[in-house]
């Protein structure tokens, strides 16, 4: 059994800015109760679950929706619900028939917490997201932490939101630690010992949804007598999505010399066949080989702008020669 205070007060200052919601706290316990209640033991893998919510909520630990509901995609109604947005008809499918209830028809039962909590667990279990599983990754080398993001999404690799880390997976990783910290924490001579220690270690190596972004207190606070407050709101998210678009877009430009156009085309499709590859396979793009894909999706664009000015010289030269 996690002894849950020694948890809360261990999450508390590095990952929620020392305040804990009630859903918050809520989310996290039908985590750990469900975990107690399936009797797994491996905390490793426990705090990448953990990591996961963390990070696909917003850090709200509670089930949310995907911000826009999918539109733009063809995908709608199946848009990203829970505690880890699943998405596309065959993920409600293969799910309600996990749970026994109809997801097909009932989409947002994915929202129910505990038919979420279900769902994050055995898909990171079962490898039932990407084919890829917790037990295929060694949580305790850090290799293992930052290539287990695979078993969600196949973004590990994408620029981080925070510009003291390199890559997404790189801040995931950050989050972990703590996650794992905390569940080693039984007393009060473990590792962390004090809020100031822990406090001390945020300032310099996290990266949460909310530091260092904007004023988010009323959003994500609660005071300390436990009063439930309203999760990140949707336009809090959307405005987040945005930053961190604008971000990527200008870490893309400054380490990219092409032309603008090509850029922005080969960031998007080299996005693409990662996504594709993750979900259907669940591999990646080794970031080796992303220069000669740009290379190749470059040629190919010169080479289609060559022949489309020929094709378009021809037919002018067509045209006035008619004329005269």
């Amino acid at each position: 059994m996690i002894d849950r205070k020694a948890f809360f007060d261990a999450v508390r200052m590095p990952l929620f800015d020392g305040a804990l919601t009630q859903r918050q706290v809520d989310g996290m316990e039908a985590i750990l109760t469900e975990w107690d209640a399936r009797g797994l033991a491996d905390l490793g893998q426990l705090a990448y679950i953990l990591t996961t919510a963390y990070h696909e909520t917003g850090r709200a630990m509670y089930p949310v929706e995907e911000v826009g509901k999918g539109r733009g995609y063809k995908y709608p109604p199946y848009y990203g619900r829970g505690l880890v947005g699943i998405t596309w008809l065959r993920n409600y499918q293969l799910f309600g028939k996990r749970l026994g209830v109809d997801l097909v028809n009932q989409p947002d039962l994915a929202m129910r917490l505990d038919y979420s909590v279900t769902i994050l667990i055995e898909g990171m279990l079962l490898g039932l997201f990407t084919g890829k599983r917790l037990e295929q990754f060694d949580l305790s080398t850090s290799k293992g932490v930052y290539d287990a993001r695979v078993i969600v999404n196949g973004d590990k690799d994408y620029p981080s939101r925070d510009k003291r880390w390199g890559t997404r997976g790189m801040m995931i990783a950050s989050y972990f630690q703590f996650f794992r910290s905390a569940l080693m924490v039984q007393d009060a001579q473990t590792d962390i010992t004090t809020t100031e220690e822990v406090e001390a270690v945020v300032h310099d190596e996290t990266d949460t949804v909310v530091m260092n972004e904007r004023d988010n207190t009323s959003l994500v606070r609660g005071d300390t007598r436990g009063v439930v407050v309203n999760d990140v709101d949707p336009e809090y998210l959307e405005w987040l999505r945005q930053k961190q678009a604008e971000e990527a877009d200008e870490l893309y430009r400054l380490n990219n010399t092409k032309p603008a156009v090509s850029s922005t085309v080969t960031r998007f499709v080299i996005a693409g066949i990662s996504s594709f590859l993750a979900v259907r396979f669940g591999l990646t793009i080794p970031p080796e080989w992303q220069p000669l894909i740009e290379t190749a999706i470059v040629t190919v664009m010169g080479a289609g702008a060559v022949w489309g000015r020929s094709r378009a010289t021809t037919f002018i030269s067509g045209v006035f020669n008619a004329k005269s």
